[in-house]
């Protein structure tokens, strides 16, 4: 009986590359990251004064509402974002050159069409809607069908949309339905946001948040007690703990990033501290050692002082922003190859779910493409196993081929920037869109790729397990994607160009769907072995 018919892998999905604590782990260092990136990330101009906004979203305020979020987009430069991220994680830059060449498309935007700053209202009473309501206060040159339309057309993707309208001072943007209630909401005071927003002063990002009396009433009822991991400490740690809290980024000739909690008094303000350091210190004690130094570190720069009825938190200067810079750059890129290297691993898992569904379907693996009657390469085993990635946007991509052309065809060449994401290292320099692949096949009579013709489990003498069917390539061996094109196997040594995106090996999937990372140091003769799929050789992985 074929393999195909008992092949486990039929139904078989990849769990996410990264568990619920490294996940954690890199929200926590991505948040250090921009909590230092921001203290570089505006000019030197006079920032906004925030305190003046309280009036001007009084309009839009509810009961439920939590925060209020204000930004002058005339100060915001996210330009140094990329070089100082590069700086401390070389070429994490990348990864956020398209979120902030989006911000800073918005906030021209908004300049041009006469408007200096924007505000955000968040509250509860409108979720699970994601958009908060943005409240753009007018000048003299504000022009609010200019506003609508460049946004709109920026934003033509965003669900739910935005919708804009005209309210006289500002002009307020947020999702249909909320926009609607908006004509009938009743105001509601809440003076506590005013002073949050007073105390973030004149700078270039402003956060002022706020429970009201009625969540502080549903917290005490609902848990009176907080949870022993956050130290056991009575629920008026958080409902008279926290009155208000501010948040404000300040642009050089002295930046800074200051966080004040307002307490009820003295006593509420102590018992905070405690739930944030026994909070903290259960996270740590959670981590792996290396995992737990970085959080400690990063604790001890962010762990509020009490000054009498308040909790403050302040990170200032370039002598601050340095010793993060030293303290955390070298674990932030152990932390970032080691992310990128699952994530890598994931991808390839992906692809041989396709692979092994695709020989599922149709008894054979694909051969590295398919050819014309003249041998004339068409199109590659990548857009190929498309339909079988389990991803509509995969399926529509590869019913808009012309399967009859060759790859370079006009039609088919314009589909290369069009590569989907799992074809690429996230590694890699090159984007998607450059239509290079780094996940590659080596071609020989004896591998896994023969060439024109795709083979069966039954043809892998030496085992699925014990077999390599993909590898992972540096940038200067990437190909394009839709090309039928592999590495040539070599007897003598492995193929050129395995390794290059992490630096201390590469990722290799495995016939039978697994994925193994291997050593750079791995012996040549090992790497040769496991390339080919009947060399009836002993394999003892490393």
């Amino acid at each position: 009986m074929a393999m195909k018919r008992n092949n486990p892998f039929s139904r078989w999905t990849p769990t996410t590359a990264n568990g619920p604590k490294e996940d954690t782990m890199n929200r926590q260092s991505q948040f250090l990251l921009w909590a230092t990136v921001v203290l570089i990330s505006v000019q030197t101009a006079p920032a906004a004064d925030f305190s003046r906004d309280a009036a001007v979203v009084a309009p839009y305020i509810d009961a439920q509402t939590v925060a209020i979020v204000g930004v002058d987009v005339e100060k915001l430069d996210l330009a140094p974002v990329t070089e100082f991220v590069d700086g401390v994680i070389p070429g994490a830059g990348a990864s956020l050159s398209k979120a902030s060449r989006r911000i800073t498309e918005l906030c021209a935007a908004i300049r041009k069409a006469g408007f200096d700053r924007v505000a955000a209202v968040v509250s509860l009473a409108y979720l699970p809607d994601p958009p908060p309501i943005f409240v753009f206060p007018k000048s003299s040159t504000s022009d609010a069908a200019a506003l609508e339309k460049a946004l709109s057309a920026i934003l033509v993707d965003s669900k739910p949309p935005l919708v804009f309208a005209d309210h006289g001072d500002v002009v307020v943007a947020a999702a249909p339905n909320v926009l609607a209630k908006l004509n009938h909401l009743k105001p509601v005071e809440r003076p506590e946001l005013a002073v949050a927003l007073a105390e973030a002063g004149d700078c270039v990002v402003a956060v002022a948040f706020a429970i009201s009396d009625e969540h502080r009433r549903v917290i005490s009822e609902l848990m009176p007690v907080l949870p022993a991991e956050v130290g056991g400490e009575p629920s008026t740690a958080i409902t008279r703990g926290v009155q208000w809290a501010a948040a404000s980024i300040h642009a050089p000739p002295q930046p800074s990033l200051r966080i004040v909690i307002q307490s009820d008094d003295e006593a509420s303000a102590a018992s905070l501290l405690r739930v944030w350091k026994a909070g903290t210190w259960q996270i740590s004690k959670s981590l792996k050692q290396g995992e737990a130094a970085l959080f400690d570190a990063v604790s001890w720069l962010l762990t509020p002082k009490q000054e009498g009825d308040r909790l403050t938190i302040a990170l200032e200067g370039t002598e601050q922003t340095a010793q993060i810079v030293s303290t955390f750059s070298p674990a932030l890129r152990r932390m970032r190859e080691s992310s990128l290297r699952r994530s890598s691993m994931n991808n390839l898992k992906m692809l041989m779910l396709a692979l092994l569904n695709f020989e599922n379907a149709h008894g054979q693996f694909p051969a590295i493409g398919t050819f014309d009657a003249a041998g004339r390469p068409m199109l590659s085993w990548r857009v190929h196993i498309l339909p079988y990635l389990d991803d509509e946007q995969a399926v529509a991509l590869y019913q808009q081929f012309k399967l009859d052309e060759p790859w370079d065809s006009p039609h088919n060449k314009a589909l290369l920037s069009e590569m989907p994401e799992v074809f690429r290292c996230p590694a890699s320099a090159h984007a998607a869109s450059s239509g290079l692949a780094t996940y590659r096949e080596v071609v020989g009579e004896h591998t896994i790729w023969p060439g024109h013709q795709g083979i069966t489990f039954k043809q892998i003498i030496d085992g699925s397990s014990n077999t390599i069917c993909l590898v992972e390539v540096d940038d200067d061996h990437a190909a394009p994607w839709t090309k039928p094109e592999g590495l040539p196997f070599d007897p003598d040594g492995p193929p050129e160009g395995l390794g290059g995106q992490f630096s201390n090996g590469f990722n290799a999937a495995i016939c039978d769907g697994s994925v193994h990372f291997i050593a750079a140091d791995a012996a040549a003769d090992l790497i040769v072995r496991l390339l080919t799929r009947d060399g009836k050789e002993t394999i003892e992985w490393p």
